[in-house]
């Protein structure tokens, strides 16, 4: 009875490492392949939008999912170890999250934009230097938003952490704002 016991609690020791890696791969393997397929299908100038909006999700897949299998899955923490890859960690997390979000969000309305019937409307829609122009202000808008990840977190006492006490609580309480609130928000607003 011990023996089946211990064998029990092992397996389920094991369990999330397991889940961590083929559940995280297979996700790693369809998330980068989907955003592959996105580009080849977006590249079109009408969505350009909707383009860089799959480049955005393609490095967050690679980049952030990647971290995550690695850690969680195979035991090989390189966030806690290298302070270069826990900051950029720690910025795509949130970056390329809100970068996507916004592009899709910009390329929905202008979609919407496009269907009105009032001409003055419908001139703002398909305007591809428009689009190029808004996708690099949006990226570089939440580059200075949360680009104080870049410099305020560090890898120490085997965690990746922020610096300070207050900044701890500033950056819990941004990213409470930034991808729990504000998503469900935007998409009431624009569902009305």
């Amino acid at each position: 009875m011990n023996n089946t016991s211990s064998s029990i609690s092992s397996a389920l020791m094991a369990a999330p490492y397991q889940l961590n890696i083929w559940f995280g791969i297979f996700l790693w393997v369809t998330g980068n392949l989907g955003s592959i397929g996105n580009m080849l299908v977006f590249r079109s100038p009408t969505f350009r939008n909707l383009f860089s909006e799959a480049i955005c999700d393609f490095f967050y897949f690679y980049f952030v999912l990647t971290t995550r299998i690695l850690q969680k899955g195979f035991q090989v923490h390189v966030t806690t170890r290298y302070d270069v890859i826990c900051k950029l960690r720690q910025f795509f997390s949130v970056w390329g999250n809100q970068v996507s979000f916004t592009l899709f969000s910009l390329a929905t309305i202008d979609r919407l934009l496009s269907t009105q019937r009032a001409n003055i409307y419908r001139q703002w829609s398909n305007r591809i230097p428009l689009a190029y122009k808004v996708c690099m202000v949006c990226a570089l808008i939440w580059l200075l938003f949360i680009g104080h990840r870049l410099i305020l977190y560090k890898a120490k006492n085997g965690k990746c952490a922020p610096r300070s006490e207050f900044y701890a609580y500033f950056d819990n309480y941004i990213e409470i704002a930034l991808t729990a609130i504000c998503p469900p928000v935007v998409m009431i607003v624009r569902a009305y």
